[in-house]
């Protein structure tokens, strides 16, 4: 493969710049030899004496957490400081996070969980599944401005989830921004016509509006 590779590039050297010259020996990537690589196996022992050489290698470290987790597929909080020595080798990886997060939202203490996930929602543009889950662990520990900042997140990426709706306009009830939770009320009320209780709810919301100093 090199040596055909090289072949045709030394032809190219010196040559006349006319276009016929450069169509006939240019090497194009279409036809490029296939790289056959031999298949290289790194065994435990070799991964144990790379790793006593270089200890900071982000790609030792990753593979030794990898190799962790697939022992134990369960979250298992024994694997908390290696994940957290791969995530500070290379913060631009999501895997370490996602696993932090497993392992803490199964713990005692989910909101440990919380700087895991904020990490990962930085980096997600497409689904609401980690600013809600923060939504909620923000309103379990009394953090409700930074709960409702993240579910209103998530009613942006998706205006047409109810669930997300009516979780938003709980949040903001309990934030006291009764006009916010009267925008998310109006909406169930047009995403879910069928369920009775959206109309109450609005009607409660006006009521306590009206009420408002």
């Amino acid at each position: 493969v090199r040596i055909e590779i090289a072949r045709r590039l030394a032809e190219q050297v010196g040559s006349p710049a006319s276009s016929a010259t450069r169509d006939e020996l240019q090497l194009k990537a279409s036809e490029w030899p296939e790289i056959v690589r031999p298949p290289v196996k790194i065994t435990d022992d070799m991964l144990f004496q790379w790793l006593g050489l270089y200890p900071d290698h982000p790609d030792l470290v990753e593979l030794q957490v990898r190799r962790v987790i697939e022992e134990n597929e369960a979250p298992d909080p024994s694997q908390i400081p290696l994940l957290e020595r791969y995530a500070r080798l290379r913060p631009v990886d999501p895997f370490p996070h996602k696993k932090l997060a497993q392992i803490y939202l199964a713990s005692d203490t989910p909101e440990k969980a919380i700087p895991h996930l904020e990490e990962l929602d930085i980096r997600e543009d497409k689904t609401t599944v980690y600013t809600v889950e923060l939504a909620g662990l923000y309103r379990q520990t009394g953090q409700i401005d930074k709960a409702l900042e993240k579910i209103t997140r998530a009613v942006l990426m998706n205006p047409y989830d109810a669930p997300n709706r009516e979780l938003a306009g709980a949040i903001a009830v309990e934030a006291g921004q009764l006009p916010t939770a009267r925008l998310h009320i109006q909406a169930l009320t047009i995403l879910e016509p069928g369920r009775p209780q959206h109309q109450k709810r609005l009607e409660a919301i006006d009521k306590r509006l009206k009420e408002a100093p």
